[in-house]
């Protein structure tokens, strides 16, 4: 299962990020660790979405990411959890994992200069196929983003979905409330504070952080300041060990609002029509118009079905001849 990216922990804070630098992706889940269940996640935290991937129509969706609903149809995430190929749902509506209600997802958008092996612009956007009952959380300004984060009296949280600490499948969002650690980390070769955020609580008697792990990825990361709730920045990669003595490393958003807005978001709704990632869907079934008489004519109504279907094919049923409805399977990718 795709998670959040992690890099081995080697000795020392220096050697970690200059030396282990590439890429580990982690076949768990885990979400928010040492953290706090969130029993009421449609209502406390409506606009924090879990991402469910499949490979083709024939598997069952399963749960790999976070997100964060930030206009009506557009739902923000990390790049690494995006493939060129497979099917994408967003869960919402629900305080279970899973029994949440699944949106298909009709378009993805990777931010170009996304590196997996320096960790980078790790920023990616997926288009719902139709918008659903959740009011977004949208972005703020650069300016306001930037400012949020010299307030010193900002509190930070971090909210995900996933496994724990224990490796046990979360049924419920998590939270933690975090600090900023990006000074700790600032003075080691490799670190990008102008695109990083360093975020944890280090618990002194576990020596441990509660921070994130593989599974979050994409999540949010929230600023409350005066009681307002500002996204800041997105779970991006982390130490393999989740307990170990490592802040999470989270996306500073600010560095790509204006990108996100200017490219991002245009991209991903032309992505809709050149690049479809959505099965085709009915949206008026078929039906046969008229009363199956003597000397009546019946005719043929083929319904209405999603733009990304191409071609149609419905067949009638009658005493002795095939019948059932269908449509040719021809859609763009």
């Amino acid at each position: 299962m795709r998670g959040l990216i992690w890099v081995t922990y080697k000795f020392t804070l220096a050697l970690l990020i200059g030396v282990c630098f590439g890429l580990l992706t982690s076949t768990s889940a885990s979400p928010i660790t040492f953290g706090k269940d969130v029993l009421s996640a449609r209502y406390e935290y409506p606009s924090v979405l879990s991402i469910w991937y499949r490979e083709d129509d024939l598997d069952d969706f399963y749960p790999m990411c976070s997100g964060t609903l930030i206009e009506p149809r557009v739902v923000l995430t990390a790049a690494h959890c995006l493939d060129d190929e497979g099917l994408y749902a967003v869960g919402y509506g629900s305080d279970i994992l899973w029994s949440a209600k699944l949106e298909q997802v009709s378009a993805i958008w990777r931010h170009p200069g996304y590196s997996k092996r320096q960790k980078v612009n790790d920023v990616g956007l997926l288009l719902l196929e139709k918008s659903i009952p959740v009011t977004p959380t949208k972005l703020s300004s650069k300016a306001l983003t930037e400012k949020i984060f010299k307030n010193k009296g900002k509190i930070l949280e971090i909210v995900g979905w996933g496994k724990n600490q224990n490796g046990e499948m979360a049924n419920y969002l998590r939270k933690s409330t975090v600090k900023d650690q990006s000074l700790s980390l600032a003075k080691y070769k490799g670190w990008r504070n102008d695109v990083w955020v360093a975020v944890g609580r280090y618990i002194s008697k576990e020596k441990v952080y509660s921070g994130s792990c593989n599974g979050d990825s994409g999540g949010p990361l929230f600023a409350y300041v005066n009681s307002e709730i500002y996204l800041t920045g997105i779970t991006s990669w982390g130490a393999k060990d989740c307990e170990f003595e490592w802040p999470s490393i989270y996306v500073r958003l600010s560095y790509y609002i204006n990108f996100i807005e200017s490219d991002g978001i245009p991209t991903l709704l032309r992505n809709e029509s050149t690049l479809n990632r959505a099965l085709p869907s009915v949206v008026s079934e078929p039906r046969i118009i008229g009363l199956p008489r003597a000397g009546q004519t019946l005719t043929c109504d083929k319904g209405t079905w999603s733009a990304n279907t191409s071609q149609i094919s419905v067949v009638w049923s009658g005493v002795g001849v095939p019948y059932g409805t269908g449509f040719i399977n021809n859609f763009i990718r």
